[in-house]
């Protein structure tokens, strides 16, 4: 019925509407955030203003580890793998991982890059990178495939900065 039915608005980047100060268009949502007649989830690499702010709940990350990120590509890959605990992926994982904090931690990079690049790559990886032997899959990754993942999901900048990031991941 009607009356059980609830409304939410789930807004994924919703700080880039806020980089054109000019127009303020989640302004719209005050009024049905302040009657209770919408939810309204926001995920966002920015903060808000103040009036948005004071009418949310806010939930922030905290800067992923290595091993956070390790277990989070490993996830993306899928559990199932035949050879998801041998050292060679595990390796291969973590040098991914490495180069992506590497990428956070240079300010040419790191507001370039979010943790959903990272995510994809693991993805296309996990889509394009499986050979089933067996009952289970199995993960092998040649350098040419993984230098395609790194362009799909990473590319758009500067080549030079492009480049550091492979040197990174190949290490």
């Amino acid at each position: 019925t009607m009356q059980h039915t609830r409304c939410v608005v789930f807004l994924d980047e919703a700080g880039l509407p806020m980089r054109n100060h000019k127009k303020m268009v989640l302004k719209v949502l005050h009024k049905y955030l302040d009657e209770c007649k919408v939810s309204f989830v926001a995920l966002s690499n920015q903060h808000f203003d103040s009036a948005n702010e004071n009418r949310m709940v806010i939930v922030r990350r905290s800067v992923a580890s290595l091993d956070d990120l390790c277990t989070l590509a490993l996830a993306c890959l899928g559990p199932n793998l035949n050879n998801i605990g041998n050292s060679a992926t595990k390796g291969l994982v973590k040098g991914i991982c490495q180069g992506f904090l590497n990428i956070l931690g240079d300010s040419n990079m790191a507001d370039f890059f979010h943790y959903r690049d990272l995510i994809y790559t693991f993805r296309h990886l996990h889509r394009y990178q499986l050979t089933h032997t067996g009952t289970r899959p199995s993960l092998t990754v040649n350098p040419e495939l993984l230098l395609r993942a790194l362009e799909e999901n990473f590319n758009g900048v500067e080549p030079s900065l492009f480049q550091h990031l492979v040197s990174d991941v190949f290490k």
